[in-house]
């Protein structure tokens, strides 16, 4: 069942917005690019860290949320690709609650609305 993930209030102002549902066979641009940035290959790196079994989700700007398999938590990035928010979950949809600021994070820290269609 396709969602729509909204960041209501965050304190970096490029991830306030809506999300739309992507398969994750798509990969984020900003995610592209960082692995461009790092030396790492893009498809294999995306097939390593996002969790195949779920969809991710995609602001007009390009930012986007994810799962990390390796870490087991929930990321926001900013449209560059670079992390601000992260929290531990193994639920299916980005909790609504409980994030918290990476280094480049500020507060107020994200809340967000799941909207299920």
């Amino acid at each position: 069942m396709p969602a729509t993930v909204r960041v209501v209030t965050a304190g970096v102002a490029s991830v306030v917005g809506s999300y739309a549902q992507r398969d994750v066979n798509q990969i984020p641009h900003g995610f592209g690019m960082v692995c461009k940035q790092m030396g790492w290959p893009v498809q294999g790196t995306w097939t390593k860290l996002c969790d195949q079994r779920l969809p991710w989700f995609e602001h007009e700007n390009g930012a986007y949320i994810y799962r990390n398999t390796a870490d087991g938590q929930w990321w926001i990035d900013e449209p560059s690709g670079g992390g601000v928010y992260v929290v531990q979950s193994t639920a299916n949809l980005p909790p609504t609650g409980g994030w918290k600021a990476l280094p480049d994070g500020k507060q107020p820290l994200p809340q967000l609305e799941i909207v299920e269609k």
